[in-house]
């Protein structure tokens, strides 16, 4: 292999791995908590701001409740792309319902770990 092929596979090996574990400068806000019944859960909603060449996204993601907030964990269940008011209310442990209003819905899901979620 040639220093010319060596040089490319570098190049090509840093943007990939760069690209996979590193944030593009990226502004995340939370904007509320809501804990279920027991606090076993915990929904985040929350603001991802990518810059200029992005909208920004409204964002909710359900994990299992820690002291520290972390918005890696857990799982994204609803994106939306621009700023989104979203109703959250926990029905129990397990059933959890979304209220909201977007013609621009990028993600939604129906389940977490065995949580229902419920889309209005």
């Amino acid at each position: 292999m040639g220093v010319a092929s060596m040089v490319v596979v570098l190049i090509i090996t840093v943007y990939v791995t760069r690209s996979r574990f590193i944030d593009f400068d990226c502004d995340e806000t939370v904007i509320n908590t809501f804990y279920s019944p027991a606090t076993n859960y915990v929904a985040l909603l929350y603001e991802r701001d990518c810059g200029a060449t992005t909208p920004i996204t409204t964002i909710l993601n359900i994990q299992p409740y820690t002291k520290e907030i972390n918005l890696r964990k857990g799982a994204e269940i609803l994106v939306v792309r621009g700023r989104t008011s979203v109703l959250v209310k926990w029905l129990d442990e397990n059933h959890v319902e979304l209220k909201y209003q977007s013609d621009d819905v990028f993600k939604s899901e129906a389940f977490y770990k065995g949580i229902h979620v419920q889309h209005l």
